[in-house]
């Protein structure tokens, strides 16, 4: 039991440094441009989803609620992955920002 809850407190520092190191690249210095980018977006969603996973599989113990939202989390990640292709496509065909 002592180990897993160091486990949960490892995975949820982690998440939120990788949350923080996305929002604040640019006053860290880490990223030189202050519009967000595909790269940071996609650091921010994977930050949230360390935590969310983490308090997720703290709270829930059954193990098909479990599987059921890997499942879910599987799907949301193939569907952002593809928005996020689309997106830079349309950006280098036509050169235009996304206003993200």
């Amino acid at each position: 039991m002592v180990k897993r809850s160091w486990v949960i407190i490892v995975a949820l520092i982690l998440g939120f440094i990788i949350t923080g190191l996305a929002i604040f690249a640019n006053r860290i210095g880490f990223d030189h441009n202050s519009t967000w980018g595909t790269g940071r977006i996609f650091v921010l969603a994977i930050g949230i989803l360390i935590v969310v996973c983490t308090v997720f599989f703290t709270l829930i113990t059954s193990r098909l609620k479990r599987i059921y939202f890997l499942a879910g989390l599987i799907v949301l990640l193939i569907l952002n992955a593809a928005l996020l292709l689309a997106w830079r496509r349309k950006e280098r065909h036509d050169g235009s920002r996304s206003p993200l």
